[in-house]
């Protein structure tokens, strides 16, 4: 009887090394097939906070191309000369939108679609100094207009203010029709308080960073 159980239990351990061998080489194969940040993030591996998001698996840390395209797509569109804010580009969603005079139309592909959507600057702004270089730099909000819809959306954007001249960020989606807007600026950080259309009260935290407005969690 002892060697009945000296066998099942030898047995039993040939079996655990097969098959923890498989398992951890059928894993190995996987973990080397990885090779970009789209494997990584449907491969459910941790996503980290950063913009251009990166997504950080055990030895490997890939970036996100699309938002690395968008940072670009940024650097891109500093003027040259000493214009205000209601006269610079922004970018949203990956493509640039131009104000002239505080109005511009938004790309077609840009959210949320809504037929000859028009993008103004409001009368909520604030200046500050966001990257401590003694220049002033603007933070405002911005809303969309609708020849089919009577809603509203609004956005929070910022010109960043150059020795060479000013170039806009991007813009933020904040929420539909809101009111009873504050802006404030402390410790590097950006709140914005408002009224949402259903009367909720909601406080947002955003950041400078990377040349990137952030929305902090």
């Amino acid at each position: 009887m002892s060697a009945k159980k000296n066998y099942l239990f030898l047995l039993f351990f040939v079996v655990l090394i097969a098959f923890s061998y498989f398992y951890f080489t059928g894993k190995q194969l996987v973990y080397q097939e990885i090779t970009s940040f789209e494997g990584c993030a449907k491969a459910g591996f941790h996503l980290l906070p950063t913009y251009p998001e990166q997504c950080k698996m055990p030895g490997k840390i890939f970036t996100n191309p699309q938002q690395t395209t968008e940072k670009a797509v940024i650097e891109k569109i500093a003027t040259t000369t000493r214009q205000n804010y209601e006269n610079l580009s922004y970018f949203i969603d990956g493509q640039v939108v131009t104000l002239n005079d505080g109005i511009g139309i938004l790309p077609s592909n840009t959210l949320p679609r809504r037929a000859t959507s028009t993008i103004m600057v409001t009368d909520y702004k604030m200046s500050i100094d966001m990257n401590a270089d003694s220049l002033v730099d603007t933070i405002f909000l911005l809303k969309t207009t609708s020849s089919k819809e009577n809603k509203s959306t609004y956005y929070l954007s910022s010109a960043l203010a150059l020795n060479t001249g000013y170039f806009g960020l991007n813009l933020v989606a904040l929420d539909e029709d809101i009111s009873l807007v504050s802006l404030m600026y402390k410790d590097s950080k950006i709140t914005v308080k408002y009224t949402d259309a259903h009367s909720n009260k909601k406080t947002r935290y955003f950041k400078f960073e990377n040349n990137f407005l952030q929305e902090l969690n």
